[in-house]
């Protein structure tokens, strides 16, 4: 991820939170996400990391503090988008829809400023770039 700022849900694992290093950011993702979540910094990948379950929480919470996010999501070419994946409550999608089936769709209430793909040719995965902006709904 280039941005300064920006979220990261890969396929599996953790999120990826990228924001410049400062002593108080344990504390402010504590505040913004609550006292049990546990956020670890990786030092060699200069980093936060987090459970995949903060993702629309820790995205609001960014959006809100920054006015506008870069959110970067990767799904699966080859999982085929069904049922399961249309009538989700969950923002948790990897599929080849691209999350745009999704329950009521990926942006859950986000006002999306700009929308790009990205196809990853050696892992079959394509990476949905969004820009997210504070305190609109979605049209």
């Amino acid at each position: 991820m280039k941005p300064q700022y920006g979220v990261w849900r890969p396929v599996e694992g953790r999120l990826i939170i990228k924001m410049p290093y400062a002593k108080t950011n344990r504390a402010w993702l504590k505040a913004a996400l609550g006292d049990r979540i546990r956020p670890e910094w990786n030092r060699e990948e200069k980093r936060w990391e987090i459970a995949r379950n903060h993702f629309g929480p820790v995205v609001e919470a960014l959006a809100n503090r920054l006015g506008k996010i870069d959110v970067y999501m990767d799904f699966k070419r080859v999982e085929r988008c069904d049922t399961r994946c249309r009538r989700a409550r969950s923002r948790e999608c990897t599929c080849s829809c691209l999350g745009k089936h999704h329950g009521h769709g990926v942006t859950f209430g986000w006002k999306v400023v700009s929308d790009n793909h990205t196809m990853i040719q050696s892992s079959g995965v394509i990476r949905r770039h969004i820009l997210v902006e504070r305190g609109e709904e979605a049209e």
